[in-house]
């Protein structure tokens, strides 16, 4: 038999965790183009205007190809100048685009940058286990985990399982990623 009370922590838990998604930013959905955010360092730096004699630029049939959003597809006077694919990583990124005035030549780089002191964070898991409990046998068992959180190289969060011997976890965690 379940006992009532222990059902309480894991319900704050779910309800933590749930409350985080309300107030931190969305992420972007897999193939959802949004614009880049401007770097903070260059955000009050006025632009420019130069006069390259030419900028190369890839065919029109390459704004198809990359999937970009249908407005930008049919607009004759927007160009791809360069595109890139950056690699899954915890480590916020700067990507820059470069333009050599006098080759026409255009050049993205991209710089890992520090892990800030202090984030919010919107990350997680479900997981679904089957295994061996001491004592108890073969069981299988619920997970939730969400990291609210992130200090430099620690995230800190929230956690939830049940097991299907009935048992109840809830709790907070703390790691290190690298």
């Amino acid at each position: 038999m379940i006992n009532k009370n222990y059902l309480i922590y894991p319900s704050v838990a779910v309800f933590a965790a749930a409350s985080w998604f309300y107030f931190v930013p969305k992420v972007s959905h897999t193939g959802e183009y949004k614009p880049s955010v401007v770097s903070p360092q260059i955000v009050e730096v006025p632009k420019e205007v130069i006069h390259p004699a030419q900028v190369k630029v890839y065919p029109k049939s390459v704004k198809k190809t990359l999937n970009l959003p249908q407005a930008t597809q049919e607009n004759d006077s927007i160009y791809v100048l360069d595109s890139s694919k950056l690699p899954a990583d915890d480590h916020p990124q700067t990507v820059t685009t470069t333009l050599d005035e006098k080759t026409g030549e255009v050049k993205t780089e991209v710089r890992q940058d520090e892990f800030p002191w202090l984030a919010a964070e919107q990350t997680g898991y479900v997981r679904l286990s089957y295994g061996v409990k001491t004592g108890r046998g073969k069981i299988g068992r619920l997970s939730v985990s969400e990291n609210l959180i992130q200090i430099k190289a620690l995230h800190a969060g929230v956690d939830a399982s049940i097991d299907s011997d009935t048992q109840m976890y809830a709790g907070v965690h703390v790691d290190y990623a690298w």
